[in-house]
């Protein structure tokens, strides 16, 4: 009884460990999408090598976002400008 008892605990931890292991590469894969974000944003990284680390469909979608940003802020420079 108490062998079946040793076996289902190293099973367990067996397990435990394969999921810690999974959530720390997880972890390591999100910290490497956000950092090439940055790069990509700062302009430090090409869109197609941004696109091939996180997904061409997300890349996209930053890219949008990072051109709107920059025509919004343009947009209100010039606004800013004929009020004065």
């Amino acid at each position: 009884m108490h062998g079946l008892n040793y076996l289902g605990f190293i099973r367990h931890l067996r397990i435990d460990l394969t999921l810690v292991a999974h959530v720390k590469h997880e972890i390591e894969i999100r910290q490497i999408k956000e950092m090439v974000t940055k790069q990509f944003l700062e302009g430090k990284l090409c869109f197609d090598d941004f696109a091939r680390i996180v997904s061409f469909d997300i890349a996209q979608q930053i890219k949008i976002g990072k051109e709107t940003l920059k025509e919004s802020i343009e947009r209100a420079k010039r606004d800013s400008k004929r009020n004065l």
